[in-house]
């Protein structure tokens, strides 16, 4: 579980606005394709916070950081949204 915190909060941080680059290219070791359940090595090209491309091979146009992320798998849309209502 702090992996996927870990995760979640350097990629995070990598595609803020505050960090100073308009566009990043993340390159993970795969991708949860969440309609099929696939997973798939590819590429996402980040700019401005959003997700311009996701593509098996992304040409590194000039001035585009590329964050290599050898061991980690994607997974878009994940994400921690549950409650509790009683409890300290």
């Amino acid at each position: 579980m702090k992996k996927i915190l870990l995760m979640v909060g350097f990629i995070a941080s990598c595609i803020s606005p505050a960090v100073g680059a308009d566009a990043y290219i993340l390159n993970p070791k795969q991708i949860l394709n969440v309609q099929t359940g696939e997973l798939t090595q590819a590429q996402i090209l980040i700019r401005d916070g959003k997700i311009i491309e996701i593509a098996q091979s992304i040409k590194n146009r000039k001035n585009i950081e590329v964050i290599n992320l050898p061991d980690l798998t994607l997974l878009p849309g994940l994400m921690d949204a549950h409650v509790h209502l009683t409890g300290n």
